[in-house]
């Protein structure tokens, strides 16, 4: 179905949340640019060459509308990282509480995975950031 050119990411546990909201922008910015009947066309001709798993989360996305919120999958901290710096990023895209914060480090170093929630628009920077703090996502 995909022909030479398919986007196989059936391989990976998770597909990255960035992808998703980076291909659901593409898919709103040329339905804006083009209109609806022409942007979806130009849409199915690019879902057929990608992974079924990304048409389909793309496509959630879609009828979600605007969503109001995304989610992370926090599975670890990096032994070198400096626990104030994961409380103080996990906070800043959180909007947790010092101690609800604290309180996740600690659940995270005892080897719990954690699932936050950030603003949706500030998905791509908290992965970005989440990362660059030590976290393991």
């Amino acid at each position: 179905m995909c022909g030479n050119y398919c986007m196989d990411v059936s391989m990976s546990k998770e597909l990255d949340p960035v992808l998703i909201f980076n291909s659901l922008n593409f898919v709103q910015s040329i339905t804006k640019n083009y209109g609806a009947e022409q942007g979806m066309a130009m849409w199915d001709t690019i879902a057929n060459t990608i992974d079924r798993r990304l048409k389909l989360e793309v496509f959630k996305a879609m009828m979600d509308g605007d969503r109001a919120e995304g989610h992370v999958k926090i599975i670890g901290a990096y032994p070198s990282s400096d626990k104030i710096h994961l409380i103080k990023t996990l906070r800043q895209f959180t909007k947790m509480g010092l101690a609800e914060a604290k309180k996740m480090i600690e659940d995270l170093q005892d080897g719990n995975w954690l699932y936050v929630t950030v603003p949706y628009h500030e998905h791509p920077a908290a992965i970005v950031e989440f990362r660059k703090a030590g976290f393991m996502l």
